[in-house]
């Protein structure tokens, strides 16, 4: 079971379950976000998911990446990297 603890203008997902990417993806996906790893460390920037030849996948990049990326359709511009989802454990909504 998730929980999610409300706060004014962000969220942050506390997650129970190890796998970020469960049912509460859509909570977080295309959202500039502050992500925390199993790692323990914490990084910025933006999920998206993409389809190809390889079927859907999901990628993590800056907010300017994926902006740029949504204006042009060009990935040759932007410097993605395809995630394992299971490698988040928490998302803080930085934008509302």
């Amino acid at each position: 079971m998730h929980k999610i603890k409300a706060y004014s203008k962000y969220f942050f997902c506390i997650l129970e379950e190890p796998n970020l990417m469960g049912n509460r993806i859509n909570y977080i996906l295309n959202q500039y976000c502050k992500f925390r790893l199993k790692s323990g460390k914490e990084v910025f920037g933006v999920v998206w998911k993409i389809s190809g030849k390889e079927g859907e996948r999901y990628v993590f990049t800056s907010l300017s990446d994926h902006q740029t990326y949504l204006k042009t359709k060009d990935f040759s511009l932007i410097h993605p990297l395809y995630i394992n989802p299971d490698d988040f454990i928490g998302a803080e909504k930085l934008v509302s």
